[in-house]
């Protein structure tokens, strides 16, 4: 009999990495974020679930790549996000040439207006569901 229970909860164990492991499921999310309909390239995107600001809080993000494109991360790399109503926020920082006195500098700047670093003011949202996510396309205004 207690062998059987051992098998059983191996089994159960073994057939539910996220339940053993006590992570949320993800689910596979992918999207695109453009800048006046160019792909805002090596920009950055959070999600930030709805009505939960606990320490515990997931916060998938994604790195948007040359076309645009985004997976998010949960856990490991692409693996998604758990379902739920999340509010987005962007960042594109990219270093800018700027001339001194001195020759030739570079500074940081964030291409996007400061209200999509805010998840309280981006409003930019999105809702993950089981399953695979395609989510529209995130069409965001320059600075």
């Amino acid at each position: 009999m207690r062998v059987a229970f051992v098998s059983g909860v191996l089994v159960l164990a073994a057939l539910c990495p996220a339940c053993s492991s006590g992570r949320k499921p993800v689910h596979p999310v992918r999207g695109q974020v453009l800048v006046k309909g160019q792909p805002a390239a090596r920009a950055q995107i959070t999600f930030h679930p709805v009505n939960d600001a606990s320490p515990e809080a997931i916060h998938p993000v994604g790195s948007v790549d040359e076309n645009g494109h985004f997976t998010l991360t949960s856990y490991k790399q692409g693996d998604g996000a758990p379902e739920g109503e999340y509010h987005v926020t962007v960042q594109w920082f990219l270093a800018t040439r700027t001339r001194t006195a001195g020759g030739d500098d570079y500074v940081t700047v964030n291409y996007l207006p400061d209200r999509y670093g805010r998840a309280e003011n981006s409003g930019l949202r999105a809702t993950i569901n089981k399953g695979d996510n395609d989510l529209p396309t995130f069409e965001l205004a320059p600075r």
